[in-house]
């Protein structure tokens, strides 16, 4: 099965992302939005994930729910990679409220290492902290796309409370993915 770590987001969230998306998709671009019910902050994806490895991943994740405290991060800031010039990937970030992006850091370092005991590889690109929101299938419009996106850069969605990570699985159907939590731990 497909899996993931991740921070879901609440619905009130959800319903600021799902109106953004209603803002961006006048522009009439090539974009696979993402459904707001499947929006959430991934800290780890896992990919293909055999049976065998659940119950240590969900013991990975209680021991880190010890380790942690819940915070907050404010849901702000459009951007997209590689870059707004020339989007393939649309996302909301997440700005720091307090010190509260060192929690993160290190609970996605600790996940990273923990993870590699099992066989997942470790990530080789600094972690940054964002919600997918869309992915751009063609060039289509693309010019009002990026006039879209740089005018809704400052878009602020709300406060994210995060006081639980899930381990999710992700089933690909015809009509988009289904994520269905396997294992959610409340953090301190």
């Amino acid at each position: 099965m497909r899996t993931f770590i991740a921070i879901e987001l609440s619905k009130e969230l959800q319903n600021k992302l799902n109106f953004l998306e209603d803002k961006l998709k006048h522009n009439s671009a090539d974009v696979k939005w993402v459904k707001p019910e499947n929006i959430h902050l991934t800290l780890k994806f896992l990919g293909n994930t055999g049976e065998e490895k659940l119950e240590p991943i969900k013991k990975i994740l209680d021991n880190l729910a010890v380790r942690f405290k819940k915070f907050s991060l404010e849901i702000s800031g459009l951007g997209a990679f590689p870059g707004l010039k020339s989007p393939r990937v649309i996302w909301i970030g997440s700005n720091v409220i307090n010190d509260n992006q060192n929690i993160i850091l290190n609970m996605v370092k600790i996940l990273d290492e923990e993870l590699e005991k099992l066989g997942f590889p470790k990530e080789k690109k600094r972690f940054h902290a964002h919600a997918t929101i869309g992915r751009v299938r063609s060039s289509k419009n693309m010019q009002i796309l990026k006039e879209s996106l740089e005018k809704n850069i400052k878009f602020k969605a709300g406060i994210l409370e995060a006081n639980k990570i899930s381990l999710i699985q992700s089933t690909l159907t015809p009509s988009g993915s289904i994520y269905t939590p396997i294992h959610t731990v409340k953090l301190t």
